[in-house]
């Protein structure tokens, strides 16, 4: 009789990945990118990419969105699924939409590294932080949570890099 194994996950910290996702041992390599299997619990929840670039994208997502989403949005997971990270209530975000989500739809995120939009305008060099809606901003908040999520690197391209909320 053949015996039923659950993969073991080990806690592989993947740079821009939250932490409350566990990583096994890469599924697959090659010289551009590195798959990892992640989960949350007993389900499988994620699919990762970390790039030669050291940038880390989410393949896939278990969850879905629970409301239309924007492209170029902050998220984060909330009960119903993905929604706009908000700087009033989270502590993190998990990542950036590339695409508009209705809702129902699973994405694909951005959890770090480089983005480029030609409709931006960021002076370079410039911190960015969580806004309202999980907006983009290079305006930082007076009270509450500050989130830095990353840095402009051109007019028109960032580099996303979300940190840890600091209470002010």
């Amino acid at each position: 009789m053949a015996e039923n194994r659950t993969p073991r996950f080990k806690r592989t910290r993947l740079q821009g990945a939250p932490n409350s996702l566990l990583f096994g041992e890469p599924a697959y390599s090659d010289k551009t990118r590195t798959l990892y299997i992640g989960r949350a619990d007993e389900s499988v929840l994620a699919i990762a990419g970390a790039e030669a670039d050291g940038s880390t994208r989410l393949i896939s997502v278990a969850y879905a969105a629970a409301a239309s989403l924007s492209a170029l949005r902050l998220v984060n997971l909330g009960p119903d699924g993905l929604r706009y990270a908000d700087p009033a209530a989270d502590s993190t975000v998990l990542g950036l939409t590339l695409h508009a989500l209705a809702p129902g739809e699973t994405p694909q995120l951005v959890l770090r590294g480089p983005v480029s939009d030609s409709s931006w305008a960021w002076l370079p060099q410039q911190f960015l932080f969580l806004g309202d809606a999980g907006v983009l901003t290079a305006t930082s908040p007076q009270s509450g949570r500050l989130i830095v999520v990353g840095q402009a690197l051109s007019a028109t391209e960032i580099f996303l890099s979300p940190q840890p909320a600091i209470q002010l």
